[in-house]
């Protein structure tokens, strides 16, 4: 796969030297800080150092004071409350830690999780009635509900009381709820709008509660990091304190959890969360129910914790087996069925497929071939599809354009459901396509490398403890890619039963670890003494008490060892018997080759009228640069 290496445009040397020199840090450091758009030094500050201080007044969100003047109420007539969560770990987490609190004040306090195959995601009528029969007077959604008119009027005419917390995007008209408490209503004064489910519940346990609610911060940063909001402001306090606080939980639910992977003891960071922990929290929402995910993370009683842990598991087991088969076939569809040359927008189906599942697919089909796709399991004439977008191109719009075609959908610009007549996916599918060619280029569908910056220095722990500084990594703060220029090559190697690569490169006599994941093919492109360019993320990489530093690579770039070509290059050209040659004169010639981003110049010079030789020294970056000109026709024409 190419990459377009896109370095960040941001630049104000004057500040990142003063950042470098207030916070003794590396100039690329501070750049990166700079990108990130930490414009002066409070700011800066405030980024390397998140305190439990920065959070703000619980007080101050919209709709607190009221609901915790309902909630005391009905706990004062020992009415029973329940809880409506959501199956996904940040609806998990939002129930457990409300349910734990209103436990701590004394009050009768159920919960209720709907399924994700028969209910779907919110609240339904059905529930509503089941809950209004269960003898249910008060109702607190959390993490759904602000969209749910028909749902919460049915509830207010049954007599129920309703609180709805939420963080999704606000709908025209508000549910006619006792209150509402979403940082995004119109004109909410809250200084922080980027809190997930669970950050909105937790600001009301605080407000029910106090400091005492600060104990949940680790189930907090949990659904937090699950639900892919940005690490910013509030979520990256939240974050930063709640990772410390998961090496030595005391929720005996999440420390069950932790042990069960070989976490215990370990310093966890967005990684594990994100890619260890959470997936087994929604491994039971996505093929069973997520039912027991809260009991796991309310109950007191450790056998209790490790059993639901150990079963959690091998549900998480069972469901990498379901997605290994489905992305299988899902490729075996794309690889034999669609015309990638054509098709813009990837729609795949089966009846073979499990809904719960198909989600986490199309965020691989669309990485693999770096465009949005669906992918509809089919049941008894009905699919239910879930789908993923690429950056700039936005699968919601996509979506509403064919919506004639659907049933229902929702979702946002990056990931969207829906539920189709099997009898309409190929007119969809057509549409969607049809969609895409008005807005997607071959140039938008090739993968982007975004680089912070060069690394011209040399690569040592103290520079990578200081990229550690900006941690927590993910939305809205993800870990820093650097390109690292002129390597060396010494050692090079196959790991991981051959589908990992490894080599040990450098420069100026200081070697560096390079590792790159699934991608052994770029084993024949290397040998003893060749020059690579590297993007990647670095690391001090810890095992078995020995500390290393790497160089995580996304993308390897060969280069020739040439020298003689551009010594001789200008006296070559000049005295060659073109005419046109012989016509230029020294100014006509520019040394560009130091500059980051050289294919956007070179685009840049292809859209000028003027005529322009560009010289390139290998037929690897031949190949590279004609791909992305040939990508860029449709955008320039």
């Amino acid at each position: 796969m190419v990459y377009n290496w896109v370095s960040k445009k941001i630049k104000d040397d004057k500040l990142v030297n003063e950042i470098a020199s207030k916070f003794n840090l590396k100039t690329y450091v501070a750049q990166t800080i700079v990108n990130r758009g930490y414009d002066d030094l409070k700011k800066v500050f405030e980024y390397l150092n998140p305190t439990l201080n920065m959070l703000n007044n619980p007080y101050s969100l919209e709709g607190i004071e009221e609901a915790v003047s309902i909630i005391k109420y009905h706990i004062g007539l020992n009415d029973k409350i329940t809880i409506y969560g959501d199956y996904d770990v940040d609806g998990i987490t939002s129930t457990s830690i409300l349910y734990i609190a209103l436990r701590k004040l004394g009050a009768n306090v159920d919960f209720y999780i709907p399924d994700r195959l028969s209910e779907g995601y919110g609240i339904n009528i059905n529930a509503v009635k089941i809950l209004y029969d269960s003898g249910t007077k008060l109702i607190i959604t959390v993490d759904c509900g602000i969209a749910s008119l028909k749902e919460v009027q049915y509830a207010r005419k049954l007599g129920l009381d309703v609180i709805i917390t939420d963080h999704h995007q606000v709908p025209d008209m508000l549910p006619e709820a006792n209150c509402v408490i979403n940082p995004h209503i119109k004109n909410c004064t809250y200084p922080y709008r980027e809190l997930a489910g669970v950050g909105v519940v937790f600001k009301l346990c605080l407000a029910l509660l106090g400091d005492e609610a600060l104990e949940f911060l680790d189930v907090v940063a949990l659904g937090t990091v699950a639900d892919i909001v940005p690490l910013t402001g509030e979520n990256r306090v939240i974050v930063k304190e709640g990772l410390k606080m998961m090496k030595y939980t005391k929720n005996k639910g999440l420390k069950a959890l932790i042990n069960s992977v070989d976490l215990d003891g370990r310093d966890i960071d967005t990684y594990h969360v994100g890619f260890i922990l959470a997936p087994r929290l929604n491994a039971a929402g996505r093929l069973e129910s997520a039912i027991l995910c809260v009991n796991l993370l309310v109950t007191d009683d450790p056998v209790e914790a490790e059993r639901i842990a150990v079963y959690l598991n091998s549900e998480n087991a069972k469901r990498q087996e379901i997605e290994k088969r489905i992305l299988e076939e899902a490729i075996m569809q794309v690889e034999n069925n669609v015309d990638l040359e054509n098709e813009k927008f990837i729609v795949l189906y089966s009846d073979n497929w499990h809904p719960g599942v198909i989600g986490i697919v199309s965020s691989r089909i669309t990485e693999r071939y770096h465009r949005p796709s669906i992918l509809i399991s089919v049941s008894d004439g009905l699919g239910k599809g879930s789908g993923r977008s690429i950056k700039g191109f936005n699968i919601y719009e996509a979506i509403r354009y064919a919506g004639d075609c659907l049933i229902n959908f929702g979702g946002h610009e990056m990931a969207a459901g829906l539920t189709i007549s099997s009898s309409q996916i190929d007119d969809f599918k057509l549409k969607l396509n049809e969609y895409a060619k008005t807005k997607l280029t071959a140039f938008d569908m090739m993968p982007i490398i975004e680089v912070e910056t060069s690394i011209d220095d040399v690569l040592d722990f103290d520079g990578a403890s200081q990229i550690g500084l900006l941690e927590p990594f993910g939305s809205g703060n993800p870990m820093p890619m650097y390109a690292i220029k002129n390597l060396n090559v010494k050692q090079f190697s196959k790991f991981g039963n051959n589908k990992h690569l490894r080599i040990i490169a450098g420069k100026n006599d200081v070697m560096d670890d390079v590792v790159l994941f699934n991608r052994a093919d770029e084993f024949d492109k290397i040998s003893i003494g060749t020059v690579l360019d590297i993007a990647g993320c670095v690391k001090i990489n810890e095992w078995n008490g020995e500390k290393k530093l790497e160089i995580i690579a996304k993308d390897v770039v060969v280069k020739e060892k040439n020298i003689l070509f551009f010594k001789n290059l200008y006296k070559i050209l000049l005295s060659s018997n073109n005419y046109d040659f012989q016509k230029l004169e020294n100014y006509n010639f520019i040394d560009m080759r130091d500059i980051e981003d050289k294919r956007s110049y070179v685009l840049k010079l292809f859209k000028n009228d003027e005529s322009v030789a560009v010289i390139v020294n290998t037929q690897y970056h031949i190949k590279e640069l004609i791909n992305y000109l040939n990508a860029s026709i449709l955008t320039i024409y």
